[in-house]
């Protein structure tokens, strides 16, 4: 009987040594290696015979939830005579696969050519690319099937006319369910010292319809503050809208929220703005990016010290907002957490973490922070991993198996007429949280 308890206990302890013991395989992190050469793809696709750019200035380019990607181009072609020259305008839509290769079986090998100039491009979850065009009359938006194809299911053929609006169209996103919601930003007169815009949204059901229980028979329109350029928005997991207001540079905007039926959240609105003006006091902070949490708040991560005048010196923070616009006060230090770059753009990650995006000249960081907001020591901690290629108007997006996926529009500091413009795709391996949330930091 003692041998036999002995042997029990020694099995057991060996067992247990062995689970206490052995380390946990820990996540690949940083640049995929399996996508294009590295972790990343150059966006330099080939020209119609006769067209010889120097630089790719207004390529677009967008990452489907799957991996897959879609890039735009402007194009043009101009015949002169002994008096008269014509010129014909529109765009080429490329798409690449999910491991970064160009394909050629998309569309014409490769490309699709539409007649107009677009102003931005989405991706849906069905991995569709949805191109915003403006026209004489107001805007239109055409959906491709991922062969290419138009989308005949969408509209008339697969585009959907937007009239009766005068602006730029601001955003363009899948909003859940095979909804997409089209933003357009309008001038409005001056009735003050701080001019003012107007934001006019369209949502449309799966078919192309206008969605009649969005707002006014799918159709809102809101006085807001809103910058010229680059409107930040979100979409949450409630179909609130989230929208990043305010003009560049003046060290305070507000965030705004919409609510999934159209309506101007007033009370969140005002929250969120006494809560940032509290903060504005002492950091003069410069917020560039929104992030969405599942309890309804939102991360709002920027800029402090100098991003434009010296931005070597530039830090960064992030903020937390609850769900009703109000700071979440046991979120780093009464709310805010500084960081130790500035940040120009960021997207959800994995478990309750946020990624982030920071930029210093040419230089493009990617941050991975937990559910507390401290940068991940697994990747990287503070110091982040780095995209090894300059680029700026950096964009991040959320990717199926904990992948992010980054836009960057490829333009350096040079003024020469020979200086390429080189956009580019990267695709990152996020990793689980190196560490549980503290209870400071509160859970995702």
């Amino acid at each position: 009987m003692r041998i036999g308890r002995s042997l029990v206990i020694a099995v057991l302890a060996v067992v247990g040594g062995a689970f206490c013991t052995v380390p946990a395989v820990a996540a690949p992190v940083g640049l995929d290696a399996s996508y294009g050469s590295g972790g990343v793809v150059q966006l330099a696709p080939p020209l119609p015979s006769g067209l010889h750019p120097v630089r790719y200035p207004l390529i677009k380019a967008v990452f489907a939830r799957s991996g897959s990607a879609y890039a735009t181009e402007a194009v043009s072609a101009c015949e002169f005579g002994y008096s008269v020259g014509t010129c014909r305008r529109g765009i080429r839509i490329f798409r690449y696969g999910k491991n970064g290769a160009f394909d050629s079986a998309f569309g014409d090998s490769g490309s699709v050519t539409l007649p107009y100039r677009t102003e931005l491009i989405a991706a849906d979850a069905g991995g569709r690319a949805l191109v915003a065009i403006r026209t004489k009359t107001g805007g239109r938006v055409e959906r491709l099937l991922p062969s290419g194809r138009p989308d005949r299911s969408f509209g008339r053929g697969g585009s959907v006319g937007l009239k009766r609006f005068k602006g730029l169209i601001s955003f363009l996103a899948p909003a859940g369910r095979g909804r997409i919601l089209v933003g357009v930003s309008e001038g409005l007169p001056e009735a003050s010292e701080a001019p003012a815009r107007r934001l006019t949204l369209f949502r449309l059901l799966p078919n192309g319809r206008l969605d009649r229980s969005f707002a006014r028979d799918g159709r809102g329109s809101y006085a807001l503050a809103l910058p010229y350029f680059e409107t930040r928005f979100v979409i949450n997991r409630r179909g609130s809208i989230l929208i990043l207001g305010g003009l560049c540079c003046e060290g305070f905007r507000p965030v705004y929220r919409i609510s999934p039926k159209g309506k101007l959240d007033t009370g969140f609105n005002a929250n969120a703005r006494r809560a940032l003006q509290r903060l504005n006091a002492f950091v003069r902070p410069e917020p560039t990016a929104l992030v969405p949490r599942p309890d309804g708040g939102v991360e709002v991560l920027g800029a402090t010290g100098g991003i434009y005048l010296n931005p070597k010196t530039a830090q960064g923070f992030g903020l937390r907002l609850r769900a009703d616009g109000r700071l979440e006060k046991r979120f780093g230090e009464r709310g805010a957490r500084s960081l130790p770059l500035p940040i120009t753009a960021a997207s959800p990650g994995v478990g309750g973490g946020t990624i982030a995006v920071a930029k210093v000249e040419e230089t493009v960081t990617v941050l991975r922070l937990l559910a507390d907001g401290a940068p991940d020591p697994a990747f990287g901690g503070d110091s982040g991993i780095q995209v090894p290629q300059p680029g700026f108007g950096i964009e991040a997006q959320p990717l199926a198996g904990a992948r992010v996926g980054l836009f960057g529009n490829g333009f350096r500091l040079c003024g020469e007429p020979t200086c390429v413009s080189m956009p580019y795709l990267a695709r990152f391996i996020e990793a689980l949280p190196f560490r549980p949330t503290s209870k400071k930091g509160g859970r995702a």
